[in-house]
């Protein structure tokens, strides 16, 4: 869907703003849109984590529909085919550029320098990265989605244990599970903020503090599979729902996460609750019908779902092939001729060139052979957001424009 595509190019520029070469302090005249971008950045995470939870839920609970069935196995290795071989070919670059840094070429201490590497990024190879550490911080995100990918299978085949076999018309376990992990998660950030020990990392890294948004992605897509009437009234009310969204996550775009407690507790809360909004708006958004429609058939928004369509290997490679590139020629004196405001502006707009054709080249290359392989051995057999044909026609006509 070109909708959810442009939602994922929205998250990755938003990612991008948290990793600029230059901070906001150094960018003059332009400070005050350069400030917001920084501080919003890191929650484009939070899009995707929504995102995610609704695609591969909606996966999972597609194929328990239509077929009273899960195979888990078959699910992992697909997973496994998408994220595994553009992952591989980062990790790889890594332990190439520490172990350079580490002597690795350097005569007889090369044994030394890959060892130190490896030692490093040896949580990584694990997806542990979030709770042991990483040379490459942004691949915390990265371990919560692997959680996810065996967590949310495990969940449906228990759920569903009983009735194996059997045509599925609910499964209340769903819900359930969703709300209490949103409840949760928020009560347990916030006691850990209040109580201690206190750690920023681990409010916003660790799996068990950051579940709840990808599961209420999946609330969404079990709405869509199951309870579809339900989820088309809610879709109804468009323009309250873009309210709500923005409302609840605007707030991120002056707030610095490092320093406002509610931020990091209930502030993450907010963040996938109205990114969940952003995200019932699209899904029920025909393109090409109404304003938002038309925007995502115009040229602006299918650029922007160009690049969310190679988001992964984007947010992979956006700091070795852009920031790093871009922070060291800096630091040489590169536009350093220049005052603060044509400095910065250049400086970001090579930053995301670079970060954008980058991940392109590099998807193109390592991404979108694996996934041609998965989907030839292994074709698919639900659609994500598909919806139940005797309700997806009268949906689109019956919904208001945007």
């Amino acid at each position: 869907m070109v909708q959810l595509d442009l939602l994922r190019g929205v998250a990755i520029l938003l990612v991008l703003g948290a990793h600029l070469p230059l901070q906001s302090q150094f960018s003059g005249m332009l400070w005050p849109a350069a400030r917001c971008w920084e501080c919003i950045g890191w929650t484009g995470v939070d899009l995707f984590f929504v995102l995610s939870g609704f695609l591969v839920g909606g996966l999972l609970l597609q194929e328990l529909r239509t077929t009273a069935h899960l195979d888990v196995r078959r699910f992992v290795i697909r997973r496994g085919l998408k994220i595994w071989p553009a992952y591989a070919v980062y990790i790889g670059f890594v332990l190439l550029i520490i172990s350079y840094g580490e002597g690795a070429f350097a005569g007889g201490l090369h044994l030394a320098g890959l060892r130190a590497a490896l030692t490093q990024l040896l949580p990584n190879l694990l997806h542990v990265q979030n709770y042991l550490g990483t040379p490459r911080d942004h691949t915390w995100s990265l371990a919560v989605e692997e959680h996810f990918y065996l967590l949310l299978p495990l969940a449906l085949f228990l759920a569903t244990r009983r009735s194996r076999g059997k045509p599925i018309a609910s499964i209340p376990a769903v819900p359930v599970i969703a709300v209490l992990l949103v409840v949760l998660c928020t009560l347990y950030r916030c006691a850990r903020y209040a109580w201690g020990p206190f750690d920023m990392d681990a409010l916003l890294w660790r799996t068990h503090c950051r579940v709840d948004g990808l599961f209420l992605g999946v609330l969404i897509a079990y709405l869509h599979h199951f309870r579809y009437s339900t989820l088309a009234s809610i879709a109804r009310y468009r323009a309250a729902l873009l309210c709500a969204g923005v409302a609840l996550v605007s707030p991120m775009a002056i707030a610095n996460h490092l320093t406002h407690a509610w931020v990091p507790t209930v502030g993450v809360t907010m963040l996938y609750l109205g990114y969940a909004c952003f995200l019932i708006v699209m899904v029920f958004t025909a393109p090409g019908v109404g304003l938002l429609g038309r925007l995502c058939t115009s040229a602006a928004g299918r650029a922007v779902a160009f690049i969310g369509y190679y988001s992964y290997s984007i947010y992979l490679w956006h700091l070795d092939v852009g920031h790093y590139r871009l922070q060291s020629a800096l630091s040489r004196g590169f536009l350093g001729q220049l005052d603060d405001t044509w400095r910065w502006l250049i400086a970001t707009g090579l930053y995301v060139a670079l970060a954008i054709v980058g991940g392109v080249v590099i998807g193109r290359a390592v991404e979108m052979p694996g996934l041609a392989l998965r989907d030839r051995l292994f074709p698919r057999r639900a659609a994500a957001v598909e919806s139940p044909p005797t309700e997806r026609g009268t949906l689109v006509e019956a919904l208001p424009e945007a």
